[in-house]
């Protein structure tokens, strides 16, 4: 794998066609078009799975097995406060622009 500059390894992008499993796993957390986020949620079993891998995700930079054969690299502090931001940012943009686009789209 290459290195980047602050030494974080990074994969290759998804190519046309294959699915990007981040955004996808993402994207199921804002399920109901026609209701808030607060009065659809989506399944116990979705939201354990989901949380279980960005826990192991997260976690593997800081085991042994993580950084021996794998090579990942903790990432700093302040990397992992501008990822949640982020992911935040992302969540209230979907809210808020759910409302807008079915009423111009009618769905």
């Amino acid at each position: 794998m290459a290195r980047n500059g602050v030494g974080l390894t990074r994969g290759r992008s998804p190519q046309r066609g294959e699915p990007d499993v981040k955004a996808g796993s993402t994207i199921r957390h804002v399920p109901a078009p026609h209701l808030p986020w607060y009065r659809s949620r989506p399944s116990a079993w979705l939201i354990g799975t989901s949380l279980a891998a960005g826990l192991l995700a997260f976690a593997a930079p800081y085991t042994a097995i993580g950084q021996r054969y794998f090579g990942f690299v903790p990432l700093p502090p302040d990397i992992v406060g501008f990822v949640l931001a982020l992911l935040i940012a992302y969540f209230a943009a979907a809210e808020l622009s759910k409302r807008p686009f079915l009423r111009r789209y009618e769905v």
